[in-house]
């Protein structure tokens, strides 16, 4: 009786052949006659973008007959034929693109700084998952292994600093990832995902799929946090008292902090752009910081009106006096500012705040003030802070319904003019800014 031949029996499906190989002892083959130890059976098809011979093991899939093998066999036939009618449609880059290197394309096309580390950080979370898989390409990318990159991600565990450990060090936690921390790198891994597909780096993915995949779960949407009149009032007396602070203090490195706190509060800017203000930004006549498009996150100009915030106004003047030649108006580092912030709350009495509670701040103030912008308040305050008015609403505006209804500027409405003209005072001759600021108008 002839013995069998090993991988002889196929199973050709439209281009992907399922091959049952014979599997022998180390050091053994059928050229010397010996008996198989097993069988393991192979897909093999051809990648109409690399054109080159791929495989796939069936039995590491589960599919242990022959029935589940020529399922997945004419599943994977009809991917196939999805992938070349692309390609031949002109729809898709006739070269193989590695996630790895798609990834810092993408992230280049971010010109704000920011937010490209946060994305960056996401992001690399699906590189790492996908590098673990063996998946080297873009092209190899298909809506299954999103779903199981969905499942393995939301069922990760969450990231916790390391008590004792180095700085900025953090290690895996018992919890799961939290809903929130999930939806969020579903939603920036989308977007890097989407990108890749107009470009035609992945034909096997369709815009539908990608948010099918990777759809998040529901957060439910927290309360906009902002401070009210009677804390930001508290923390502007605590910025106060810190300027005021020994010099000799050793801990005492931030420089003043009052001038920085009360005009990112009052402008209602990201700290990014306060922090980099230049004074040709500055226009002290026409009462007005222009921002370009470059150095805003939204990559739009806009200009900010200080006739509702005059004591900005006076305090830009009063340091432009102080300070001629300078280039930026406060230039202030983001490691340094954290550390005053933490210490205004820790050791001088303000209220637990961060810079974005302040722009929440302001956009809230300035939308629920009615006489300071009238019936346009909203429309007025979302150009203020270079958003829509739905994102406005949504994301910067609270309620507040104690504000004094005929303040007409932001510092009359919270209750802080004493305060900010102690700033001001403090920033430099205030009479004499004042003054020179009605000359050039």
């Amino acid at each position: 009786m002839a013995k069998r031949r090993a991988g002889r029996r196929k199973l050709d499906r439209f281009g992907v052949k399922v091959v049952c190989k014979a599997v022998f002892a180390r050091g053994k083959s059928a050229k010397k006659g010996h008996e198989p130890i097993g069988w393991r059976h192979v897909a093999r098809w051809i990648n109409p973008v690399s054109m080159r011979q791929e495989q796939m093991g069936l039995d590491e899939l589960g599919l242990s007959n022959d029935e589940a093998r020529e399922k997945w066999a004419r599943a994977k036939a009809k991917d196939l034929a999805k992938t070349r009618a692309v390609i031949e449609s002109g729809d898709a880059v006739l070269g193989l693109v590695t996630i790895e290197q798609a990834v810092k394309d993408w992230l280049e096309t971010i010109k704000h700084e920011p937010t490209k580390a946060s994305y960056g950080m996401n992001v690399e979370r699906f590189v790492g998952w996908a590098t673990a898989r063996g998946l080297v390409n873009v092209q190899d990318l298909v809506p299954a292994l999103l779903a199981q990159f969905a499942l393995d991600y939301a069922a990760g565990a969450a990231f916790a600093p390391v008590t004792g450990g180095k700085r900025g060090r953090k290690g895996a936690t018992k919890r799961r990832r939290a809903p929130s921390t999930v939806a969020l790198a579903f939603r920036i891994v989308r977007q890097f995902l989407q990108w890749a597909r107009k470009l035609g780096f992945a034909p096997r993915l369709t815009s539908d799929a990608i948010k099918e995949r990777l759809e998040g779960p529901k957060v439910p949407p927290k309360a906009i946090r902002f401070l009210r009149p009677a804390e930001l009032r508290q923390l502007l007396e605590a910025a106060v008292r810190h300027d005021r602070d020994e010099p000799d203090n050793p801990r005492h490195k931030a420089g003043p902090i009052a001038p920085f706190v009360m005009a990112v509060l009052l402008s209602g800017m990201r700290f990014d752009e306060a922090a980099s203000l230049e004074w040709k930004e500055v226009d002290l006549q026409a009462g007005e910081i222009r921002l370009p498009a470059e150095r805003t996150k939204t990559r739009e100009a806009r200009t900010i009106r200080l006739d509702v915030s005059p004591s900005l106004l006076r305090l830009l003047a009063a340091m432009r006096l102080r300070s001629p030649g300078a280039e930026l108006v406060f230039g202030v580092e983001r490691g340094r500012c954290e550390f005053t912030r933490r210490r205004l709350t820790s050791e001088f009495g303000a209220p637990t705040f961060t810079w974005h509670d302040l722009r929440r701040s302001a956009g809230t103030i300035l939308t629920n003030a009615p006489a300071i912008y009238g019936a346009a308040s909203a429309w007025a305050a979302a150009k203020r802070l270079g958003h829509s008015v739905v994102i406005a609403e949504d994301a910067y505006a609270g309620v507040l319904s104690d504000l004094p209804g005929d303040a007409k500027t932001i510092e009359q409405a919270a209750g802080i003019e004493a305060v900010c003209n102690t700033i001001v005072q403090m920033a430099g001759c205030s009479e004499t800014a004042a003054s020179a600021t009605s000359a050039t108008g």
